[in-house]
């Protein structure tokens, strides 16, 4: 973690490897990353970036402004979960190991990173798996949770079904997200609980009908997620209040963290 490189991109050399890192408003690095195989992540970063592209929010390199979703190395620079200190004291996840991230440039400038991961089950719906799922989300987004993996989760659903009743699970959480792409063709259905009314029917993915929807719809920003999403940066803790808050760390016992699992220094 380096709160002095907040919110800005950079190359770092690690080994004979050099790699493009980005870091979010605590100073903690994220590198980018290629790729991956995986079916269902490649359908959620495909379906977010058309979304923001749809709706004139991708980045666009010749204003400088926008943002879009990139894959994460989770092997790169920093590749240990941990925790961090939000702007308001609060843990956080520090994502490092999530798939994605979402990073939002204003006039050239990065102003945001997010923290994005891909989830997805194949069982039956029924009460017993959405029950699962439920699980398995909050434990990627709680940071006291078994996998504390990331600041925001996109379920990838199976079915309308499936996609509705995870849906239900999460109203009003801006931390998840939940798709279903449908057959990924115009005429298809799709759903988004990021989008007004979450179904969307006879148009590709993140395409907006005239005269509203969008993922402002439905999101109710800032909702109190477990993710606990602080995006302003303010605050940064400086380097003797680092150095103070690692050795209490070490008293208190606290495993697998950035800076610590205790409460921020007051001074």
């Amino acid at each position: 973690m380096q709160p002095g490189k907040a919110l800005t991109e950079t190359k770092v050399s690690k080994g004979d490897e050099t790699y493009r890192v980005i870091y979010d408003d605590r100073g903690v690095p994220h590198t980018v990353g290629s790729p991956q195989e995986n079916q269902s992540e490649r359908g959620a970063i495909k379906f977010m970036n058309d979304d923001l592209r749809k709706g004139l929010d991708l980045y666009d390199p010749k204003t400088g402004n926008g943002s879009e979703y990139l894959w994460q190395n989770d092997n790169g620079v920093l590749s240990e979960k941990g925790l961090v200190h939000d702007a308001n004291g609060n843990h956080r996840v520090s994502g490092v190991t999530a798939d994605f991230i979402k990073v939002t440039w204003k006039n050239g400038k990065i102003v945001g990173v997010e923290t994005w991961d891909a989830n997805k089950s194949t069982a039956v719906v029924s009460a017993e798996s959405v029950d699962n799922i439920q699980k398995t989300i909050n434990n990627k987004l709680n940071s006291m949770g078994n996998k504390r993996q990331s600041q925001n989760v996109v379920f990838v659903a199976h079915s309308m079904e499936q996609a509705e009743a995870v849906r239900d699970r999460f109203v009003g959480n801006a931390n998840v997200r939940v798709i279903f792409a449908g057959a990924g063709k115009p005429g298809s259905e799709f759903f988004d609980s990021h989008s007004s009314g979450g179904i969307r029917g006879g148009w590709a993915p993140g395409e907006r009908p005239a005269g509203g929807g969008g993922r402002r719809g439905g999101g109710k920003r800032g909702g109190g997620g477990l993710g606990g999403k602080v995006m302003n940066g303010a605050g940064i803790l400086g380097d003797l209040a680092f150095i103070r808050e690692g050795w209490k760390t070490l008293e208190r016992g606290c495993e697998n963290v950035v800076i610590s699992c205790g409460p921020p220094p007051t001074a």
